[in-house]
This record gives structure tokens, sequence and C-alpha cells, in this order.
């Protein structure tokens, strides 16, 4: 059983464990599959959107749904209707307890991915919807998994309960945080002038950007949050030489992409800059598509 195999099975049988003692009976969780499906489900599905944070990043919606004529079994148990399993016109109660199950499924989906895949992972309900009378609600487009199981009630009758998730959900968080440092900018060492000209241009593409000094008392941190190093090779050339030296050569900083910012650079001191482990060197004043080029191409150099 992979991991998303894993998960998908303790979420579906949290799920179980979730309700069974608000309806009075155990709940037993079938078999689960879990491929990837881009197209969203289909059927008369009662569906509950759930926002996902991880480490303040924004990610794909997650999805629980199931079928609204089996999902309403188990609402109407909640009720103590005494035929929950009669096929019938949905009442308003019936519709307001299926959002209640579908909200202790949530507790359950938390509980587990936060668990199994991190701890940092934040999830928000929304209010349930019916894919027959969505309203503004629809399934996201994306790269999506589909995981399949079933919860088997004493009466014989199984409710199948879906889980939608982007494949990023997934991913370890080294991953996440990796790509959280490559969006962090630090402008090391740079004039007012310089830095006021940078910064809006990388804000504006989302990068998250940081002011220090090469001799600030708190320096090797903030190195290890950054990924990407911008210094000035104006003034005194040979000082900017020598720090990217140190840069590239530091426990902390050597595999940092380093931008090396110039008014006007010659051959030389292009070879010079790239000699001493400077990723690039940029010619300013520069724009915004111009930055975010040089950017990506010294990334993938780094």
């Amino acid at each position: 059983m992979n991991n998303a195999d894993s998960v998908a099975q303790a979420i579906f049988q949290g799920c179980g464990a979730n309700l069974g003692p608000l309806i009075g009976t155990e709940l037993e969780s079938g078999a689960v599959s879990v491929e990837a499906v881009p197209e969203p489900p289909e059927g008369d599905l009662a569906v509950l959107t759930i926002g996902c944070e991880v480490e303040g990043e924004s990610l794909p919606m997650l999805y629980l749904a199931s079928p609204l004529s089996e999902i309403v079994t188990l609402a109407r148990r909640m009720l103590n209707d005494e035929e929950p399993d009669k096929e019938r016109d949905l009442s308003d109660k019936d519709l307001d307890s299926v959002g209640e199950v579908l909200n202790l499924m949530s507790g359950a989906l938390d509980q587990v991915i936060r668990e199994q895949v991190n701890p940092t992972l934040r999830v928000t309900p929304c209010p349930w919807w019916r894919t027959s009378v969505p309203g503004d609600n629809e399934f996201e487009e994306g790269n999506y998994q589909l995981a399949t199981g079933s919860l088997s009630i004493d009466s014989g009758s199984t409710v199948q309960l879906l889980f939608r998730f982007p494949v990023e959900l997934l991913k370890p968080a080294s991953d996440r945080e990796e790509r959280r440092i490559q969006k962090q900018v630090l402008l090391l060492g740079l004039d007012d002038q310089l830095q006021q000209s940078l910064q809006p241009l990388l804000e504006s593409a989302q990068h998250q950007v940081e002011a220090a000094e090469p001799g600030a008392e708190d320096i090797d941190e903030v190195y290890a949050r950054s990924g990407t190093i911008i210094l000035s090779g104006d003034g005194d050339g040979d000082r900017a030489f020598e720090l990217c030296r140190r840069l590239r050569l530091g426990n902390a900083t050597w595999s940092k992409t380093t931008i090396l910012c110039m008014a006007e650079p010659t051959r030389n001191q292009v070879i010079r800059g790239i000699e001493s482990g400077a990723s690039h060197v940029l010619r300013i004043p520069t724009d915004d598509k111009t930055l975010l080029r040089v950017l990506k191409r010294a990334r993938a150099g780094a």
C-alpha cells in the first residue's frame, strides 16, 4: 500500500470512527483505491470543499464527497429516523444533517493528514453543496488524485466515500520548505536606491524580500532562509568579488543563487564575478521581466 492509499484508508476509517457512536452502530471501512483522475467525479453528490494551507502556502482545494442518496442514510440515522434507508424526498432536516455528517468526516481528514502528512497543515471546511444544484460551487481543475472507499452499515447497505486531493498534498514537507526558500530573496548590503528599485519588482512576482548587511549578527540565519542572494558590485568592486567568493565557499551559502548587480559591467568584470562564485551578473537598472528571467536562469544553473 503506497502513501496515498494508506492516508486515504486512514481518513475513511476515521470517518467511520467519528460517525459510528452518533448513529449507534459500527461502521466498517471497505477497500480503498486511489488513481489519477483529472476530471471531477460525476453523479448527484454531496460535496464538502475544504481549504488547505501548509506553512502559509495555500494548496488547491480538497473535496470529500458521497452520493447524496447514500450519505443521507447516515444523516437520517443521526436523526433517529425509523426508516433511514427508505427512498423518499429529502427534507430540510435531512439536508442539515448531511452537513453535520460531512463536517464530522472533515475532522477525521484533518487529524489524519496532520498526523501522517504534515503537522503544520491547516484545513478550513466550507459550506457543503450538491453537484445537482451547485450554485457558485465547482470542482477545481488540476493535477488531482481521487480516492474511493466505502462505509458498511449493519443493515447491509454501503455508503461510497470519495476524497479528491491535489498531488501536492502528499509531497514531503521538505519539498514545500525548499519551494518556500526559493521564493525568499535576500538583498545583501545594497544601498537604499538599489534596494528600492529591486524590491517592488520582486514582490510583484510574489517573492519574499529581506534586506541585511553582511556583518549582521544573525546573518547565518538570514542566509539559511534565503534562496537567492543579490549584492552590488559597484563601488568597491574588489570587496564585492571577495564577498561572492565567501558566499560560494560558505557552508550556509554555497548552494544559494547569487546575483551580482553592476551598472556598467565590463567583460572582464563579468568573468571575474562568475569566477568569484556569482551565479549571474545583472546589469542595472533592470525591469521585472529581465530580473525574473535572470532569477530563473541563475537558479537552474546554481
